[in-house]
């Protein structure tokens, strides 16, 4: 898990571990408690034979219309970095902004991530939409 502030070109320690458990743990719980999110996860494990959930928390953004995160040295485009990721793990669940709401796709993972720009603390309420990338389905309809 990566933690960066982008506006102060740092990862403050102290509050780095502090908040990637806090959000990471508000974030997971609110997958945990989604039946329907439960419900593909299973499916798509029992199919794709994968079990492992990749996890990535970041400070995200959009750069010229690409949807980045940054891991206190370079930019990363969340594409890319999903495409290395996919097939490795049953899931990537994606805990940033996404202030252009850019989809993402993935031939052998779910990929799960927001809407649009996010604030930890409202994460478990109705406000912030979810979307779910299946691979190929794509993406689910309706709010999860």
């Amino acid at each position: 898990m990566i933690y960066y502030n982008k506006k102060t070109n740092t990862i403050p320690r102290e509050y780095a571990s502090e908040a990637i458990e806090r959000d990471g743990c508000r974030f997971r719980c609110a997958i945990e408690t989604n039946k329907k999110i439960k419900r593909i996860l299973e499916e798509h494990s029992k199919s794709s034979g994968l079990d492992i959930i990749c996890f990535l928390l970041a400070d995200a953004c959009d750069d010229n219309g690409k949807w980045v995160f940054y891991d206190g040295k370079r930019k990363h485009i969340m594409q890319n970095w999903v495409n290395k990721m996919g097939g490795l793990s049953l899931a990537i669940i994606i805990a940033s902004c996404n202030p252009k709401d850019q989809e993402i796709e993935s031939k052998k993972s779910i990929v799960i991530h927001f809407r649009n720009k996010i604030k930890p603390y409202k994460i478990l309420s109705d406000s912030y939409r979810i979307r779910a990338y299946i691979p190929n389905r794509g993406y689910l309809e309706g709010r999860l």
